[in-house]
């Protein structure tokens, strides 16, 4: 869990970086990306409406969806891209409390968006490249899902508020619907096999692909009902020469799941991503199984034609696939939320998110893809509980995730909705220092976070300087050395403790202190100075204040990208009590080299 920063920190970093072409290796943070790989994007709102959904506009930036808003970031440095105008539902006609669900970037870099207000209440909204209202567009009430692009501007998606009745539906370019689509604009052939959709997409041949499920039985969950996939030719009818009339079955164990993605691959192959029961009396987990051009199942893909990403076996967790994109190399990334077995015997219940946020990586033959980690998983916080990664996707080699808090009651501290960027490739700099600190009634704390690369050893000293504030009299002298090694980042921290009678009387100017950095580094500058008020605590009178013996300094703090947690959570339990505690502890679960780790 993610401490919420001081404004230093918030700050992100303005570092330039070239596209590059797609890097082999182990993932792992892309440090000039924002803080360290990632944006912090919940500080204002409940973090279970953000990072919903995610989009890439081309090589400008990185769009976002922020509950009843949609922001950009800077796609090379991760900053808020100050030319996209962000955008509050609200102000653009819809509904109080609609919110953003779903992007698509269309081929010219215009936006659409489907915002949602109730279960049955949404619309499609037409932007430019630029957030701007596209005036021309018509607005189309519905509740859609599965947006996907088209050449020329058009566009389809599917409608999920006629109960009972799935639509697939095939817009023109100003949001009219493509009346050479199905019926005026839309086909009901997933509703007449009484198919619920979950996902679309389209091939290169501009068919599209349907996937979701059916039932099968009475059973309640996916255990009664069965993963189908079915194939639409241009016109909006089933295309026969995929499948069975246009409709495959996928078995995987035979104990039913459901899909949430197809991802078409060249020559009219696809993968098709789902939750899957693989064992009798057990739960859904991540599944994957390849379908040839003609809708066979690759028998070659996984084991006999099924892969199992991120098993039980090797993880110690059981994982749900949330969402998915191919990757250059052929193969998957998924984003996945983890679960733990509650019993061992059946219907082994799961605990919900219990093992925390993870990316599973599939090779091109259904492999455990190891630049994952060893079993094919990267962790972005280690068993955490209650983190999830609703949306993955890649660019150029880099993995762009979002991760999120599902809750914990305390919402108005549930600070962890980020977005992630992820690279097989280290970056060539030594990083940032920046300083900041935090007081308390017992001093302050100065800390130091190495930001934006690890490459090389970095050394910096300190030392606390007299200003109005005498050492001795007011505070106790502190000096020394912070180092991070080669490929280390994050904070390293000193404790500077007032003296023990130490107060400022009622009226009085509180007096000041500096603390000096100076590089032992080339190449890495040392921060500016900081200035330090000490402003706490109050004198009865002037008459009680006097000097004290001087006391020793509180011992360092441990460096490592968990520091600053630490620190900020101490503070919180003082103020907030047992409660913050915990979610401190939850903090320091980050590691030092960017607060993340792959297994």
């Amino acid at each position: 869990m993610i401490a919420k920063l001081p404004t230093v920190l918030l700050i992100l970093l303005s570092l330039t970086v070239a596209p590059r072409p797609a890097a082999a290796g182990p993932v792992k943070p892309w440090l000039p990306f924002a803080y360290n790989g990632w944006a912090s994007v919940c500080y204002d709102g409940p973090c279970d409406l953000y990072g919903t959904a995610l989009a890439l506009q081309g090589e400008r930036r990185l769009l976002y969806t922020a509950g009843g808003e949609l922001r950009a970031l800077a796609l090379a440095s991760g900053q808020a891209d100050l030319k996209f105008r962000s955008i509050h539902a609200e102000t653009l006609g819809a509904p109080r409390g609609a919110i953003f669900v779903q992007l698509v970037v269309r081929d010219d870099d215009s936006i659409v968006a489907a915002l949602q207000v109730t279960r049955d209440e949404g619309l499609l909204l037409g932007l430019d490249a630029d957030g701007e209202p596209d005036a021309g567009f018509v607005r189309t009430s519905g509740v859609y899902r599965g947006l996907v692009a088209l050449p020329g501007g058009r566009f389809v998606a599917y409608r999920t508020d006629l109960p009972g009745r799935d639509e697939i539906w095939r817009f023109l370019r100003d949001g009219r619907p493509d009346a050479s689509f199905g019926v005026v604009g839309r086909t009901s052939a997933a509703l007449e096999i009484g198919m619920r959709v979950t996902g679309l997409a389209a091939d290169a041949a501009g068919r599209l692909l349907v996937v979701g499920s059916q039932a099968r039985s009475s059973e309640p969950g996916l255990g009664g009902r069965d993963t189908v996939a079915l194939r639409l030719a241009t016109n909006g009818a089933l295309d026969p020469a995929f499948g069975t009339n246009g409709v495959v079955s996928l078995p995987f164990a035979g104990f039913g799941g459901e899909a949430i993605e197809v991802l078409p691959e060249p020559g009219g192959a696809a993968i098709v991503v789902a939750n899957a029961v693989r064992e009798a009396g057990a739960v859904g987990v991540a599944a994957l199984a390849r379908l040839d051009a003609a809708g066979r199942v690759d028998t070659n893909f996984g084991t006999a034609g099924v892969a199992w990403p991120g098993p039980a076996t090797c993880t110690g967790a059981d994982y749900e696939a949330l969402s998915a994109t191919r990757l250059g190399s052929g193969g998957v990334a998924i984003g996945a939320g983890g679960w733990t077995r509650a019993t061992t015997a059946p219907p082994r219940e799961r605990l919900p998110y219990s093992a925390g946020a993870a990316l599973l990586g599939v090779d091109a033959r259904g492999g455990a893809d190891v630049d994952f980690g060893g079993c094919g998983r990267y962790r972005f916080y280690e068993d955490a509980p209650q983190f999830r990664v609703p949306r993955v996707l890649e660019h150029r080699g880099d993995l762009f995730a979002t991760t999120a808090y599902t809750g914990s009651g305390y919402q108005y501290f549930d600070y962890s909705a980020e977005i992630w960027r992820l690279s097989g490739a280290r970056a060539a700099s030594p990083g940032a220092l920046r300083a900041t600190r935090w007081e308390n009634d017992a001093g302050f704390r100065l800390e130091v976070d190495r930001v934006g690369g690890d490459v090389g050893r970095v050394e910096l000293r300190y030392s606390t300087v007299d200003g109005t504030a005498t050492a001795g009299r007011e505070y106790q002298a502190a000096s020394g050395s912070f180092t991070w090694e080669d490929g280390v980042i994050g904070i390293r921290s000193v404790n500077v403790s007032k003296l023990a009678s130490f107060c400022v009387a009622g009226g009085a100017t509180p007096p000041t202190l500096t603390v000096r950095f100076e590089s032992a580094t080339n190449g890495v500058a040392a921060p500016p100075p900081v200035t330090v008020s000490l402003t706490k605590p109050a004198c009865a009178s002037a008459a009680t204040a006097a000097p004290a013996p001087v006391a020793p300094s509180l011992p360092p703090g441990g460096g490592g990208g968990g520091g600053g947690g630490g620190a900020l959570g101490l503070m919180l339990v003082a103020a907030l009590g047992a409660c913050l505690a915990a979610r401190a502890a939850q903090r320091n679960s980050r590691s030092a080299g960017g607060s993340s780790t792959s297994g």
